[in-house]
């Protein structure tokens, strides 16, 4: 069905009576004039809306990355043993909870002012704020399949992978609050990520720990679904029951890592040595010589002569290089069930039982993986950036490009290079770039 911020934009004729049926939220219209309480009015109805258009009346829910559990071979009764455990542990979009482990990561609050329907209640105070401002491109559940994500290039986000591209930390390492606030006042150039600097210091701040919220969850999922994947039947039949201790154990220690991995993040920030003239010629002589050389560096395959993006290597990203494989893999096994199909009619009749019972099965699982393909948004290949003249998609600055090009960008086929170049090198494709890429603030040509 689809979220509020689907139905913002549209007019309907019984706004005022929307907003007289509820004393609570009609305070917001109080003292405004006719347009504005025309617009709150229509904030509230999408607010309200969600609710019926998530279910007929049932508020919206998290559900398991059929993806990732069609992936697994998980079946349909341990996928829906996540669902609940997950659902137990960490609420809904409109009821989240806030695992105890997670303290001093995430604010209980902070989450509480971002989920939910968009409302308000308080003048000049607004909840709800992840779906009023991220949904429509992140998705409800921030799945990164909001109702715009088919028509972005790059697409929106999936949280739930928890990898982030543009952060000051070691490449597998969870960004630190500050990256994800500079992503959010800063957006992303060249992306349909626009800049929210004008929300308020603590409407970012919830949308900072919201977003936290959804990736924390999303690699809980992710581990427990890696767990039943690499256990006995027995121990997957257990844990769809839900009835063992361990399971429950399980889930906690779970949380207690991924916690972990959050809290130290601040500890795993990658220091940028400090720089040398950047706008000295020889440096950026260097830089450019070191950029073009495809067995050191080997920007230019990518990016292109000059960095004007003329690059031939293309990669897929790890969003995108999972839909090809699954869609792949659903090809293969089609055709692998069509040879069986094939074997069939030529099989014995004493093993004739035994074949056409694994045909079932590799039917009902070929239909599940296909229903899941096409819930997927089309594999979209990566577009090197045009550094020559053109906006960096980070800030820009040379601390930031530093650590891009020591770390690489997690989730994308832009590697790390610190392993195999200097930091005197690497800050010298520091003032390369810089000498190139339109300075920060400029306007795109």
């Amino acid at each position: 069905m689809g979220d509020s911020t689907n139905l913002e934009g549209l007019y309907i004729p019984a706004f005022s009576a929307v907003v007289a049926t509820s004393s609570r939220r009609s305070t917001v219209c109080r003292g405004q004039d006719s347009v504005t309480r025309l617009l709150a009015a229509r904030l509230l109805l999408s607010s309200w809306a969600v609710l019926v258009a998530a279910g007929c009346g049932s508020p919206p829910g998290f559900s398991i990355d059929r993806q990732l559990a069609a992936e697994a071979g998980l079946d349909r009764a341990a996928a829906e043993s996540v669902d609940r455990l997950l659902t137990d542990s960490f609420g809904t979009p409109d009821d989240p909870i806030v695992p105890a482990a997670l303290a001093g990561v995430i604010d209980v609050e902070r989450v509480a002012d971002a989920a939910g329907p968009v409302e308000s209640h308080t003048e000049g105070v607004t909840t709800g704020l992840y779906r009023r401002h991220c949904s429509r491109c992140h998705g409800l559940t921030g799945d990164g399949r909001g109702a715009a994500a088919l028509y972005q290039s790059p697409y929106p986000r999936d949280f739930r992978a928890g990898a982030f591209k543009f952060k000051s930390t070691e490449r597998g390492a969870p960004p630190t609050d500050a990256d994800l606030h500079a992503t959010l006042t800063r957006g992303l150039a060249g992306a349909a990520m626009p800049s929210f600097q004008l929300l308020k210091e603590d409407e970012l701040a919830a949308l900072v720990d919201y977003t936290k919220y959804l990736a924390v969850r999303g690699e809980v999922e992710r581990t427990l679904v890696q767990e039943l994947a690499d256990s006995d039947p027995e121990d997957m039949e257990e844990f769809a029951d839900g009835e063992a201790p361990w399971v429950a154990l399980l889930v906690q220690e779970t949380i207690v890592q991924v916690a972990e991995r959050w809290r130290s993040a601040g500890a795993r920030v990658v220091a940028a040595d400090e720089a040398e003239n950047l706008d000295s010629p020889d440096l950026i002589a260097r830089g450019k010589e070191l950029f073009h050389d495809e067995k050191l560096a080997g920007c230019v395959k990518c990016h292109g002569e000059g960095g004007r993006g003329s690059g031939v290597q293309q990669e897929l990203d790890l969003w995108n290089g999972r839909r090809r494989d699954f869609l792949a893999k659903n090809d293969a096994l089609a055709a692998s069930l069509g040879t069986l199909v094939d074997r069939l009619a030529s099989t014995p009749k004493s093993s004739r039982e035994q074949l056409a019972d694994r045909i079932a099965r590799a039917r009902a699982d070929l239909g599940e993986r296909r229903s899941v393909g096409a819930s997927l948004l089309p594999p979209q290949p990566t577009r090197s950036r045009v550094l020559a003249g053109g906006r960096l998609r980070s800030s820009g600055e040379a601390d930031d490009l530093f650590r891009i090009l020591h770390e690489g960008i997690a989730g994308s086929p832009m590697p790390a290079a610190g392993e195999a170049l200097t930091n005197e090198q690497i800050w010298s494709l520091v003032a390369y770039v810089q000498s190139i890429a339109m300075p920060t603030g400029g306007e795109q040509p």
